[in-house]
């Protein structure tokens, strides 16, 4: 009785095959099952790194605006992340000679970058007064301030359009409270001006400008001096151009003529409000940009008071330069050409019905990402060179570039070593 289950019968000559080769595999030594390959390990991208500021405003309509640009920088595929410290720590806690609040100074150097609004306003406002403390903890160096020709305004139709960036050293504030020597000050001033004219050179070669030193009229000619030894130092020791160096009288000469069509980059120990009055009398009506102050370990941003809660564009701004500091340099520059365009817009429109034109933030951010795609020049081969170095970095705590003073320890090892040095050379002298 044929059996119900059924085999599969295979020909001959396929069997016959299989046997051949395997034969084959044994004599030439190949292994008859194959090696499971190795996984490689899956290649991890790089986190982009998250972009973090603190904000601190005595007017309560700016903290919505800055959440409308952090939405803005998520719709780019920018992380960015802010905190908002309360005023009330600036009226309610110990401000100046006393103190600081200790909410205030942790949240600064956790976030890395303070946003604020007191440039023109009332020095003596209980917030600006906190924010000059902050900056006192921080030992700020820098105030930087780029000066461009507002898009829309008759300069810039008259092809009047210049580009200039502002660089104030602040000098060293001696507190009365504090007993110093003056060598420490001295030693102190010369590092500063050092770590000045370093972040100075390094700002003109990535974004290819000439450097200038302002001279101010009879005050600050000890500070003044120090700063231009330290630059020229500098310049010697890299093989760079030295500084040119003009009166401040003659500042306004140099960017009224056809040099002021160069990239400049002004140098000075004069005060940055003092700077930008002198250099907004050339350049006619400007950009309001923010004043970027670098600090050891954080860095500040001040935008124009009132501008800044009836403008949108200093806000915006501070978003063009966190992503030019943070590596993202040619979204800075796309985001920078759309926000001056709906400007150069906003203005022509305002000219045109003849009374001032206030668009709404929403509106304006809104026409910020229409334009955004359509900008009305390319990149240069300058331009695209600037995106691409990226000079400083703002994810996490901010250490701009500016070396952290050593402390007492370390000053006293090196006072000890350069002792021990002269002392040795005089030996092998006398020897």
């Amino acid at each position: 009785m044929p059996s119900s289950s059924r085999s599969t019968a295979f020909p001959a000559s396929s069997a016959s095959a299989a046997a051949a080769a395997i034969g084959m595999r044994q004599a030439a030594g190949t292994p008859l099952v194959r090696p499971i390959p190795a996984q490689q390990p899956a290649q991890v991208r790089p986190a982009t790194p998250v972009i973090t500021v603190a904000a601190l405003f005595a007017d309560t309509h700016l903290p919505p605006l800055l959440a409308s640009v952090e939405r803005l920088a998520h719709s780019l595929g920018v992380p960015l992340t802010s905190r908002t410290i309360p005023a009330s720590l600036a009226r309610a806690g110990q401000v100046g000679r006393i103190g600081l609040p200790g909410e205030a100074v942790n949240s600064l150097l956790q976030q890395g970058v303070l946003i604020s609004a007191n440039f023109g306003g009332d020095p003596l406002a209980p917030v600006a007064r906190l924010v000059r403390g902050l900056q006192r903890r921080t030992d700020v160096v820098v105030d930087v301030r780029p000066m461009l020709t507002l898009p829309g305004s008759p300069a810039a139709a008259e092809g009047w359009e210049r580009d200039v960036l502002l660089f104030s050293h602040r000098t060293l504030e001696r507190h009365p409270a504090v007993a110093r020597s003056r060598e420490a000050d001295v030693a102190q001033a010369r590092t500063r001006a050092r770590d000045a004219a370093g972040l100075a050179y390094r700002l003109c070669t990535s974004e290819s400008r000439k450097l200038v030193v302002v001279l101010p009229v009879g005050r600050g000619t000890r500070a003044q001096q120090g700063f231009v030894e330290a630059l020229q130092q500098q310049a010697a020791t890299a093989g760079l151009t030295p500084p040119r160096i003009v009166k401040a009288g003659l500042l306004t000469a140099l960017l009224s003529g056809e040099s002021g069509r160069e990239r400049w980059l002004v140098a000075s120990v004069i005060p940055i409000d003092e700077l930008s009055a002198m250099i907004g009398e050339s350049l006619g009506a400007v950009v309001p940009w923010p004043v970027l102050s670098y600090g050891r370990g954080a860095s500040f941003y001040d935008l124009p008071v009132p501008c800044a809660t009836e403008d949108p564009v200093p806000l915006l701004l501070v978003l063009v330069s966190l992503l030019q500091r943070s590596g993202r340099g040619e979204l800075a520059q796309q985001l920078q050409a759309a926000v001056l365009m709906t400007c150069g817009a906003r203005n022509r429109m305002a000219e045109e019905l003849g009374v001032p034109l206030r668009v709404p933030f929403d509106a304006f951010v809104q026409g910020v990402v229409t334009n955004l795609g359509r900008a009305p020049f390319a990149p240069s081969t300058r331009d695209r060179r600037r995106a691409e170095r990226a000079p400083q970095t703002v994810a996490g705590p901010v250490h701009d570039r500016l070396p952290a003073q050593p402390n007492r320890r370390e000053r006293a090892a090196r006072a000890m070593a350069v002792t021990a040095g002269c002392s040795m050379r005089r030996s092998a002298e006398m020897a």
